[in-house]
């Protein structure tokens, strides 16, 4: 567990009583994912449920081999299939009807499973309606095969649909009033990026309220910006945002410095927990920093941290 703890203060910049809650904080969600994905697999046998439109749920059937109808060849006297339900005696036949009132022998007799038919009376007993012949097809068990044998006797409209040339059709006895809607170029005055609020900053295309709080919060761990393009370095925030940001944002106000031989404690994004004691156990040890070039002589600092830090050093 002490490794752990130790591990969150050096990655997360915490101190102990941090690093602890965080450690029991991770070890509780842990425990509780594992349950949940244990109680998950435990009840994965429970039987599917599905929502048509907004009329509430139906159980879906368990799985069946599609309806044993057999279609013969078509008859010498109708374009339409006929069909032979190989499980039951009931002739198939053809008459006009309509789903939201035929019974369910009629639709027995029509061609439906007796799955599709019970599935159909439980949605219209929900207060479920079919407003259009395109909507038997939204019923479980209705495939597209008996649809296309059943749809000229479905007796319901078909939806509309409109084209340009249907409404280029169309005459008005008045002619309309034109309207024309002005628009106005947004106008964003430059600001500095060192002292913006969320305001300023959300009239950057692609900077809503979250970036927005973002950018301020990283800037106060650094002490400001020294540099536009630390922006792109705030947690989460698009690439693309930065050149948009740069048309109107600058820096005046100067970063905050860290009085390096001084300061007893040591807090910055770019340092590490082990990094920020190794600078003041050296000092300690081996005196004051000169300049930020004596900072290369502390093993676990490289060049890249050292140049990334030394805008915010005071010697």
């Amino acid at each position: 567990m002490n490794f752990f703890i130790q591990f969150l203060r050096e990655k997360l910049d915490l101190t102990f009583n941090e690093s602890k809650s965080a450690f029991y904080s991770f070890l509780i969600i842990f425990i509780s994912v594992t349950a949940t994905f244990i109680y998950s697999s435990y009840n994965s046998d429970k039987k599917s449920q599905i929502v048509i439109e907004k009329y509430g749920e139906l159980t879906v059937p368990e799985a069946e081999e599609k309806d044993p109808y057999t279609k013969s060849e078509y008859s010498k006297y109708s374009k339409y299939p006929k069909y032979k339900k190989t499980e039951s005696n009931i002739e198939i036949k053809h008459f006009r009807f309509n789903p939201n009132t035929a019974s369910k022998k009629d639709l027995l007799t029509l061609g439906f499973s007796g799955k599709a038919a019970n599935i159909l009376e439980n949605y219209l007993e929900k207060g479920g309606k079919l407003n259009y012949k395109e909507d038997l097809k939204k019923i479980y068990g209705v495939d597209e095969e008996l649809y296309i044998s059943l749809v000229d006797f479905i007796d319901l409209p078909e939806k509309q649909t409109y084209s340009k040339t249907d409404i280029s059709d169309l005459t008005y006895t008045d002619k309309p009033e034109e309207k024309t809607q002005k628009y106005t170029k947004k106008v964003i005055a430059k600001f500095d990026i060192n002292t913006a609020d969320t305001a300023t900053l959300k009239q950057i295309n692609g900077i809503g309220e979250v970036f927005a709080s973002r950018i301020i919060s990283f800037r106060e761990k650094l002490g400001g910006f020294n540099d536009l393009d630390q922006v792109s370095q705030t947690y989460g925030i698009p690439l693309e945002v930065l050149p948009e940001l740069k048309k109107y944002a600058f820096i005046e106000k100067p970063v905050s410095k860290i009085k390096i031989n001084t300061v007893k404690t040591i807090r910055h994004p770019y340092l590490k927990y082990n990094q920020s004691k190794a600078i003041i156990a050296y000092r300690n040890q081996h005196g004051d920093y000169n300049n930020a070039d004596d900072l290369g002589k502390i093993k676990i600092l490289d060049n890249e941290t050292i140049e990334k830090i030394k805008p915010y050093l005071e010697f």
